[in-house]
């Protein structure tokens, strides 16, 4: 007679909860990491819409001329608000109110919203001493921004140049809730970290520093090298006769003071930016020197001794030659 019955066997009980052990090991270990990588894209997205926005916002005030000349933060967010340019729900005169008032972890240490009281928390000592203001934005995200009244730019500027020559901020995409982390649901907007101290004679203008290389402790002011450059970089003279003398006039020599004091050439496209901050008080110098005359003579070649990369460029009619040098 035939047997019908299977002769396969089911799992035993042990075996079953070894297996739900398993997956609980292999979700232990996944689960956290994945979370972990939803958040950081959650906070990352939402940080570019507020960059984007906040960016549209101010390029939108600079065409209206609603922008330069205000006599302080609170006017601007003011006149964010009442244009309808941002959906702001809440204004605070300061952080207190529109801004999580605890500990903020900032790498392996901690800090306060109430720390930047001042412009020149944000790194912005040139700005006039604004005093930022908090605000809540419809979606709940907290601002904190600085505003810079010595901002001066074309009412065509938009874009990340006229946000960045106008505002600073502290932002948290989550509102109150945790984890208050700058780098994860709270950034920083245009906050600078440069010290220009670093480079004796410089000039912090729009977040870099700036120095003529004629003014460069490499050069004795006249735009004449105190050392000659070595290496490949030794200059010609202006004739490109004498390879012992260091000639004002060569590319080499003005690259090279760059390079000694700690910066490098800056390019034609970056002194282009330059020249839109000329009105900014730490630019005064370079102004008074005749670097931003519109007749001044740019050239991106020297006299045919010493090429320069491609990019570079050299005032040859401004009082004595000159390039300008840029922190890295």
């Amino acid at each position: 007679m035939k047997n019908n019955h299977s002769t396969h066997k089911g799992m035993t009980l042990s075996e079953v909860l070894v297996v739900i052990g398993m997956l609980g090991v292999v979700a232990a270990l996944t689960i956290p990491a994945l979370i972990k990588n939803i958040n950081d894209d959650r906070w990352n997205r939402a940080a570019e819409v507020f960059e984007w926005r906040l960016t549209e916002a101010v390029s939108q005030m600079n065409t209206r001329l609603a922008l330069q000349g205000q006599a302080n933060t609170l006017a601007v967010v003011n006149n964010l608000k009442n244009l309808n340019i941002m959906k702001i729900t809440k204004i605070c005169p300061t952080w207190n109110g529109c801004f999580y008032s605890g500990d903020i972890k900032d790498g392996t240490s901690t800090i306060k919203a109430s720390d930047y009281n001042d412009a020149g928390k944000f790194g912005h000592s040139d700005w006039g001493g604004t005093t930022p203001v908090g605000f809540t934005l419809a979606n709940g995200a907290n601002v904190l921004l600085a505003y810079n009244k010595n901002c001066t730019m074309s009412p065509a500027l938009t874009g990340p140049d006229a946000a960045k020559c106008a505002v600073a901020a502290l932002y948290d995409t989550n509102g109150f809730d945790g984890p208050n982390e700058v780098g994860k649901d709270i950034k920083f907007f245009n906050k600078n970290d440069a010290n220009c101290d670093q480079f004796p004679g410089a000039h912090l203008i729009a977040g870099k520093c700036w120095l003529t290389s004629r003014d460069s402790v490499h050069m004795n002011g006249n735009g004449e090298a105190d050392t000659c450059p070595g290496g490949p970089y030794r200059a010609l003279d202006q004739n490109c006769n004498d390879p012992s003398i260091c000639h004002w006039n060569t590319w080499a020599v003005h690259k090279e003071a760059c390079t000694l004091s700690g910066m490098r050439l800056a390019t034609a496209a970056e002194y282009n930016e330059l020249r839109l901050h000329r009105d900014d008080p730490e630019a005064a110098d370079f102004v008074a020197e005749g670097y931003f005359e519109d007749d001044q003579a740019w050239t991106d070649q020297d006299s045919g001794c010493i090429a320069l990369s491609p990019g570079g460029m050299m005032a040859k009619d401004a009082p004595g030659p000159a390039t300008f040098c840029v922190s890295p």
